[in-house]
């Protein structure tokens, strides 16, 4: 990580847990709510899992940076270039559709926060992260799911708590969290948030605004009791099994 250059942008740290950042150019308003509830787990689970080298893929400008650098023993930052200007956080530039270059087991913790739908190739992606992790180390990733497309056009899909516990399996992982990214009431006013920031804008800051705090607060006092069939995104850690024998990585 070139923390010379690094700087806050979407989330900040404040009470030990990361929280939304007031920064519109990296956090819309109607995006606030689903970073709130993505950020609460990342603070709850990178105190536990983050360990060793940390590698923090498909990084962007690495948000939570500030958050995990101090569980981790170094950390290495790893996105590819598809701006004329240069991220200079980056470690390592590379297409995450292609071979990683780091060796057969040599980092602790992968991060990969909404990244893997943007992905054209996940199930080599997700080959290439078991690869490199060692064993008993973690993959800490959220993706999206009842969301309107974003990065376009590098949006290619969606998953369910299915795809998290089949890709598990597959990969030899227990699934040691998987968590729903709020619920029907919040996929609801996250959608509103989203047509009155497209069609009211400037203008329904305020209303935006109530709505946010209200809704996390809401959130805070249910999230526990709710058993919903809709969410505006995942939350997992998977953890690479021990080798067993005649295993390589």
């Amino acid at each position: 990580m070139q923390e010379m250059f690094w700087k806050e942008t979407k989330y900040k740290v404040r009470g030990g847990r990361l929280i939304p950042a007031d920064n519109s150019k990296y956090l819309s308003k109607s995006s606030y709510l689903t970073a709130a509830v993505t950020a609460d787990y990342y603070s709850t689970y990178i105190p536990r899992y983050v360990k060793g080298v940390t590698v923090d893929l498909g990084c962007g400008f690495a948000p939570m940076y500030q958050f995990y650098r101090s569980y981790a023993q170094k950390v290495i930052c790893i996105d590819w270039e598809n701006s004329p200007h240069k991220n200079r956080i980056l470690d390592i530039r590379c297409d995450l559709s292609e071979i990683l270059p780091l060796a057969d087991a040599s980092a602790d913790t992968v991060i990969l926060s909404d990244v893997l739908e943007h992905i054209r190739k996940p199930e080599f992606l997700l080959r290439e992260i078991h690869r490199i992790l060692r064993p008993k180390g973690t993959l800490l990733l959220n993706t999206p799911f009842i969301y309107p497309e974003h990065e376009k056009p590098y949006d290619y899909f969606r998953y369910t708590e299915f795809f998290y516990r089949s890709m598990a399996k597959e990969l030899n992982c227990d699934l040691a969290v998987i968590k729903k990214v709020g619920g029907e009431r919040e996929v609801v006013i996250t959608l509103l948030e989203k047509y009155l920031e497209k069609y009211q804008g400037a203008g329904s800051d305020w209303l935006l605004e109530w709505f946010n705090k209200l809704a996390y607060k809401k959130w805070k006092t249910t999230e526990k009791r709710r058993g919903s069939d809709m969410c505006l995104g995942y939350f997992a850690v998977l953890v690479k099994k021990q080798l067993q024998a005649g295993d390589k990585t």
